[in-house]
């Protein structure tokens, strides 16, 4: 999710995959974007505590969303 582009939990099964031989189902990888919001995550990763740092969206004419880092993480990293 480093791009900042939108992932629905398919194309990151998919990608997890294809990079490191590995299988994760929907249910693991939506917790992993929930632990993204976690103070020690964010401390981890140098995240802002502060504010949403995973945007979720809804697929418009599909079922699911779409998952990707806000914006804001970019600035924060920044001035860091």
């Amino acid at each position: 999710m480093m791009n900042f582009q939108p992932w629905t939990y398919w194309q990151l099964q998919s990608a997890i995959s294809h990079r490191y031989n590995k299988f994760y189902g929907e249910p693991t990888i939506s917790a992993g974007i929930r632990n993204i919001r976690k103070d020690r995550h964010r401390s981890e990763f140098n995240l802002p505590y502060s504010g949403e740092v995973v945007i979720r969206e809804r697929i418009e004419g599909n079922k699911g969303y779409s998952f990707r880092l806000s914006p804001a993480i970019l600035n924060h990293w920044q001035r860091s």
